[in-house]
């Protein structure tokens, strides 16, 4: 279940920028399921070093015919660009990547429950020879059903 994910969460954490420079990010998440449980809907927001935010929304939802979790990742900072996902969850974990076939960014994203109450988000991308990684541990601002 993926109900780990399910509130309001908040993270400051330092990443590298695509330029290489350091910069202290502070990222919102709300998650909450959507049409009776269809769907997981998660949107962030990440405010980094006083840049204009950028916002992305993940739909998620378990796909019985394929046995795995599918869905779309949609970013403001390309608007025209989702990516379809691909990926399997056990009670804590859920692991996401992007299909290689529909996108040319390489791409995989893992959403880990921790004991304490938080959740770990990481992802890993390529984007050409350009690799890049994030990750961060959220703490709960508020539980959402």
């Amino acid at each position: 279940s993926l109900s780990f994910l399910v509130g309001q969460w908040k993270s400051e954490f330092t990443r590298k920028s695509p330029a290489g420079k350091e910069e202290k990010v502070v990222s919102t998440v709300r998650t909450g399921w959507r049409l009776q449980g269809q769907f997981l809907e998660m949107e962030e927001t990440q405010s980094a070093d006083g840049k204009t935010p950028t916002t992305t929304l993940l739909l998620v939802t378990f796909d019985p015919d394929r046995k795995a979790y599918q869905g779309y990742i949609f970013t403001s900072s390309y608007p025209n660009f989702p990516m379809a996902v691909l990926g399997q969850a056990t009670v804590d974990k859920l692991v996401l990547k992007v299909d290689a076939e529909t996108s040319p960014v390489m791409a995989t994203f893992t959403y880990e429950k921790l004991p304490s109450g938080r959740y770990r988000g990481s992802s890993s991308l390529r984007v050409g020879e350009k690799d890049m990684t994030e990750a961060a541990e959220y703490e709960p601002q508020k539980k959402e059903k």
